[in-house]
């Protein structure tokens, strides 16, 4: 039997993360943050790694994250959501991910039909040049 996620050391994301283990770990989160319509709870902020849980509740417009900043991926755990890239639109679902290429401005769109929102965990991290 696998072993459940532990949020004193989560794991990062990838397109195999298991969204089922991840709901079950963050049963009771709330969020602790508010910025412009997102709610976050942190689970690890450090100089190298940023891993939080959000909910989205409207649309957000994002910068483009440059090679010496951060690499920063999705991981849907609830809800839908479009992520404009500029030269594509990518359509996220539960258990959907997406690592947003560098220099990208991107935009988040919720489309999820009931309450209107999306819950993803967000990572953001340094990675070597």
């Amino acid at each position: 039997m696998e072993e459940a996620i532990q949020l004193t050391k989560p794991p990062l994301i990838n397109r195999h993360s298991d969204i089922k283990k991840w709901n079950e770990a963050l049963t009771g989160i709330q969020p602790n943050f508010e910025y412009e319509g997102l709610k976050v709870h942190f689970l690890r902020q450090t100089e190298e790694l940023q891993l939080c849980v959000a909910w989205l509740q409207s649309d957000m417009v994002e910068k483009a994250h440059h090679r010496d900043e951060f690499q920063e991926s999705f991981l849907i755990l609830e809800g839908t959501c479009d992520c404009d890239l500029g030269d594509r639109i990518v359509s996220l679902q539960p258990g959907g991910y997406l690592d947003i290429p560098f220099d990208t401005p991107h935009t988040i769109k919720v489309t999820s039909p009931e309450n209107r929102h999306v819950n993803a965990l967000i990572q953001r991290r340094k990675v070597a040049a």
